[in-house]
């Protein structure tokens, strides 16, 4: 019998959620904080919010999301290490009662897109936001400190240092002639273009900070050869998200 072959479209969304999952582990590599356990993995990293998580590893069955999420039930309560426990729709499903007998509750969801590249749309022509590969410790620096002010958590300065030599990652600064104006990080991972943390000082905002950040990034993954990005958006990102094109996969639940 022969085994079946996904889908373009199942191809892509498996190549989003890799995409994600790879800059976690990165960024859990690159400081000593990435725990594999049998069917999921923890990042925790005491002092900082991003990127704390818990992610199954196992497939998407009801027995194994079951399975997967009873052993990680220890780590979830732990009150010293708080994390983000992070599921697809199809293990939301499969563990809706496991979830409500534990107490936990949907802080946010995250809805998975993808853009052919080839098809974004032109940047705009007038350069009023100057974007800089951070390349130095004291942007690195300047980087988790916007982040953190875009996001409203804390995005630790040593977490973004340490990230300096994983090639996989770039991250960007947007500078208006007043300031800093924005961040973004662009993750290269099997083919992909995953376009992650495009934030906005709150001082900056409706100034089309993160419309100029994303078309930098998809400038750079199209010199880079590659022919999709993707990317998770937050509710109030996802209408900017629309209109560059990008169209959803799947939604991310991430509960606590």
């Amino acid at each position: 019998m022969k085994t079946r072959q996904p889908s373009k479209a199942e191809e892509l969304r498996r190549l989003n959620l890799s995409n994600l999952l790879s800059l976690w582990e990165s960024v859990g590599e690159a400081n000593d904080a990435l725990e594999t356990h049998r069917g999921f993995k923890k990042i925790y990293i005491h002092g900082s919010s991003w990127p704390n998580r818990i992610w199954l590893t196992e497939d998407e069955s009801e027995d194994s999301t079951r399975s997967a999420l009873e052993k990680a039930s220890v780590h979830l309560s732990r009150k010293d290490e708080p994390v983000l426990l992070v599921l697809t729709e199809e293990q939301v499903a499969s563990s809706s009662d496991w979830l409500k007998e534990q107490g936990l509750s949907l802080l946010f969801p995250q809805t998975g897109m993808v853009l052919e590249l080839e098809a974004a749309p032109a940047a705009p022509t007038e350069e009023v936001l100057e974007i800089v590969a951070v390349r130095t410790p004291e942007e690195a620096s300047l980087w988790s400190q916007v982040a953190s002010e875009a996001f409203g958590y804390r995005v630790d300065p040593t977490v973004v240092r340490n990230l300096a030599d994983v090639c996989e990652i770039t991250l960007y600064l947007g500078f208006f002639p007043e300031g800093v104006a924005g961040t973004a990080l662009l993750c290269t991972h099997r083919s992909v273009a995953g376009l992650h943390m495009a934030g906005t000082r709150p001082e900056h905002r409706r100034r089309g900070v993160a419309r100029r950040m994303m078309h930098h990034l998809m400038g750079e993954a199209r010199a880079r050869g590659l022919q999709h990005a993707t990317l998770q958006a937050s509710t109030m990102g996802e209408p900017l998200y629309t209109e560059l094109g990008f169209r959803k996969q799947f939604t991310l639940h991430n509960y606590v």
